[in-house]
């Protein structure tokens, strides 16, 4: 029991210190101007076709894929300096062993990916919600902008909703199953951003990798060559990525749970060993 305990103060103490980091404010900033003006796009829709609003946006904030990447790199932006290090470090890892802090620095990843996406989620409700009618249904306007090419004559060019996801799914199932993809593609890439930090004994090395990962994405999600998509973990978050119904070539979504949850895992047991001979540093460094 005080294993446990160690190991989740030890992730709390990096949520406590979210208060004074002005990185945390700067991306929640940046992602509350982002998705305000995405709602902006579909209010004037909205108002253009004289309808309500829903309050089901978040699966198909960033299904187009530059929206989706500019709302995973603030996320990149958070876990760049993972183990996240700092003077009071080295007296926790002192205290509490070298392989309680490790996990727990991990679990600060797993459950800030949570928190980063539950944010953005809340936002899709919290900003529309003068305007929201609540219903159970996706409602006329998302499935107007789905069939119809009104999204790109407004000029909303990042304005994307799959019909697919909107036959296919209940819009409480939609939410649920955006989030999860979301939260571990996330977790996943705070993962490979601490290990190749760590293994590559640099604190900028991991947000490069995760990066031209993210990047590489563009090329690979417009399934350029045949197959691709399969190889483009940063791309799945989205369920208009995820084979529905076996229509698409996209992978299905054993195969993405199957990558995310195996490749964490493979991750965790990776920055345990590196974890073993990291040499820790006063000054908050790593080597």
């Amino acid at each position: 029991m005080n294993y446990i305990k160690s190991i989740l103060q030890i992730c709390f103490q990096n949520f406590r210190k979210w208060k004074t980091d002005y990185r945390i404010w700067l991306i929640a900033i940046i992602v509350l101007l982002m998705t305000h003006s995405y709602i902006q796009d579909v209010s004037k829709i909205a108002d253009l076709l004289e309808t309500s609003q829903t309050a089901w946006n978040f699966p198909f904030l960033y299904a187009q894929f530059y929206m989706k990447l500019l709302f995973t790199l603030p996320l990149l932006f958070l876990f760049c300096d993972a183990p996240f290090m700092d003077a009071n470090q080295l007296f926790v890892i002192v205290r509490a062993g070298r392989t309680k802090w490790c996990i727990g620095q991990m679990l600060y990843i797993l459950l800030a990916s949570a928190v980063y996406y539950l944010y953005v989620m809340a936002l899709t409700i919290l900003l529309p919600l003068h305007r929201i009618e609540w219903s159970t249904d996706w409602g006329a306007l998302l499935n107007t902008i789905a069939r119809t090419d009104i999204a790109a004559d407004q000029g909303a060019r990042f304005l994307f909703v799959s019909s697919d996801v909107l036959t296919y799914f209940t819009p409480i199932q939609a939410m649920w199953f955006t989030f999860l993809l979301s939260w571990l593609g996330g977790a996943f890439l705070g993962m490979i951003v601490y290990c190749c930090n760590v293994w590559l004994k640099s604190s900028m090395a991991g947000s490069i990798v995760g990066a031209v990962m993210i990047l590489l994405s563009a090329f690979l999600a417009n399934d350029y060559w045949t197959g691709t998509k399969w190889f483009s973990p940063f791309s799945w978050n989205t369920l208009n990525m995820i084979d529905i119904a076996g229509l698409t070539r996209n992978p299905p979504f054993w195969y993405v749970m199957t990558f995310y949850i195996g490749g964490s895992l493979l991750l965790f047991d990776c920055i345990l060993i590196l974890n073993r001979t990291m040499r820790i540093e006063q000054n908050g460094g790593n080597r």
